[in-house]
């Protein structure tokens, strides 16, 4: 009984391993048999199909698998990079920022200064008189220095006609004596006897004799009455038609005080560094240090 069962078993395994005689000339069978030549070479070339096949489709995954990861990356990337912009774009809008405060600052400074500037030339040109004013007045000058010799040269033509007619009244008009009035008017100044010197000073800068020592003595008599305004365009006159006088470092020194005594302190304070700077050895610079 039990060799019947094994040979049964045997029998079917038998049976199962033998190709089946439906499956022969099937083209489409993975076992086909019973094939000519020609229909063996089309089963390989089916198989190559699906050995390739396979490997295309395995490929479209790899490469579907390729494009998620490089979309990915890309993602990132662009991320990353954004944030990096926008970083340097922070660091750059600051720094523009900081800049126009910058040029801000440094544009109200330089309207600050500007407006400085336009106001103390106006009051200078308000309070000393200007270049085509002094012109005017040096023509004056010259003119009335002209007509003064014209009158001189007429003077000495009446004298050979009539040496006897001229009488001393004359002798007023001669230079000796613009320079006897002028000696008079030094030592008024140095006296402190302003009302005489006053009227005498102004004698002479009618005759256009020594008009910048003149009207430094004209500016005096009005500083020590306290008339400062009047003494600094004295003081400048005198300036104007001669720098280099012995009393320059006083003009100066007088000249800054009276503008410090109306208020105008940034003018002052360019007059008595003046005298520090050129009139060193002189006894102003010494006395201008409490004014510094």
């Amino acid at each position: 009984m039990r060799n019947f069962f094994l040979f049964i078993i045997l029998s079917i395994f038998l049976w199962a391993d033998e190709p089946s005689a439906f499956g022969a000339g099937n083209l489409n069978s993975v076992s086909a048999y019973g094939l000519d030549e020609n229909e063996k070479a089309i089963v390989k070339n089916k198989k190559s199909i699906r050995v390739l096949t396979n490997k295309l489709e395995n490929l479209d995954d790899e490469l579907e698998s390729i494009k998620l990861i490089s979309k990915n990356i890309n993602s990132n990337m662009i991320k990353d990079t954004k944030k990096s912009n926008e970083r340097e774009l922070e660091k750059l809008n600051t720094l523009i920022d900081n800049q126009n405060k910058t040029i801000e600052k440094f544009s109200q400074n330089y309207k600050s200064a500007l407006k400085e500037i336009s106001w103390v030339v106006d009051d200078i040109n308000s309070k000393f008189i200007s270049k085509n004013e002094f012109e005017k007045i040096i023509n004056k000058l010259n003119k009335k220095i002209h007509d003064l010799e014209k009158k001189e040269d007429k003077k000495k033509e009446i004298k050979q006609k009539t040496k006897n007619e001229i009488t001393p009244k004359v002798k007023l008009d001669k230079k000796e004596n613009n320079w006897e009035l002028q000696k008079k008017a030094d030592n008024l100044y140095k006296k402190n006897n302003l009302d005489t010197l006053k009227s005498i000073s102004e004698r002479l800068i009618s005759k256009g004799f020594k008009p910048a020592k003149n009207n430094f003595y004209l500016a005096e008599v009005e500083y020590k009455k306290a008339n400062y305004n009047k003494a600094i365009s004295l003081y400048k006159k005198s300036l104007k038609i001669y720098d280099q006088a012995s009393y320059a470092p006083k003009l100066l020194l007088h000249s800054g005080i009276a503008l410090k005594k109306i208020g105008q302190d940034v003018q002052a304070k360019k007059f008595f560094e003046i005298i520090v700077d050129d009139f060193s050895n002189s006894k102003e610079a010494i006395e201008v240090q409490k004014y510094l």
